[in-house]
């Protein structure tokens, strides 16, 4: 008698889901490694669009840089100098650090004496001073990722250049102790790309079109102006 075989439904369906699955796995990686691909090429399109930013164009590096778990800042010192102060005991060399604390929303100035002792502490929203330059550089990313911001980024094909750093205060969104700054944006043939507030305690862009009449910053264009031979 002939023996007939049947297959196996268990092992049958076994190699079956391995060469349904198979091809999929396969796949699925493909789209994520696609994908990444994709993202690192926008964001390549995006940072070529803009000029390098170089250190000797920027604020001093901030010191003693305190940072919350989100990689916020919480402290920063934005400079230091040494003065020669009148006491009564005489001229003495002391030692001024002045900075800036996110959380209570107020500037500070520390005094030392020459041996480094601390001699009086000031707290105050008026004691702004300038920006470090990592403070600045986070305005920067700031203004480049804002969605209206972009709109006028796309209105030119230069590359675009990007400065700032002035503090600037009103009586709504950048009262004393938001430290908030200007932020602006050019070109080789547009002096003002755009122009924008970012407030640096909560990290916002407050004022993405400020200031932004363009028929204030247009170059006029020259005509030439043949001379007639005499």
């Amino acid at each position: 008698m002939k023996t007939t075989l049947f297959p196996n439904p268990a092992r049958e369906n076994t190699k079956l889901a391995q060469i349904l699955n198979g091809p999929r796995k396969f796949n699925k990686s493909l789209i994520i490694i696609i994908l990444a691909l994709l993202v690192n090429l926008q964001i390549s399109l995006a940072q070529s669009k803009f000029e390098p930013t170089y250190s000797y164009d920027l604020p001093p590096k901030g010191e003693n840089i305190v940072y919350d778990k989100q990689g916020g800042i919480q402290t920063i010192t934005t400079s230091t100098w040494v003065d020669r102060v009148k006491t009564k005991n005489g001229l003495h060399y002391h030692k001024f650090v002045q900075g800036f604390d996110y959380q209570k929303k107020q500037g500070f100035i520390r005094i030392y004496d020459d041996k480094g002792k601390l001699l009086q502490e000031n707290w105050n929203k008026n004691i702004q001073g300038g920006v470090a330059q990592e403070e600045l550089l986070k305005a920067f990313e700031l203004v480049k990722n804002n969605p209206i911001v972009k709109k006028h980024f796309k209105q030119t094909k230069d590359k675009i250049s990007l400065y700032g750093g002035f503090n600037f205060i009103d009586n709504s969104q950048c009262q004393l102790g938001n430290r908030c700054v200007h932020v602006m944006a050019n070109t080789v043939n547009n002096p003002m790309v755009a122009h924008a507030i970012v407030r640096l305690t909560d990290a916002k862009v407050v004022y993405p079109d400020y200031d932004m009449d363009k028929s204030k910053w247009t170059i006029p264009r020259q005509k030439l102006v043949k001379k007639s031979k005499e």
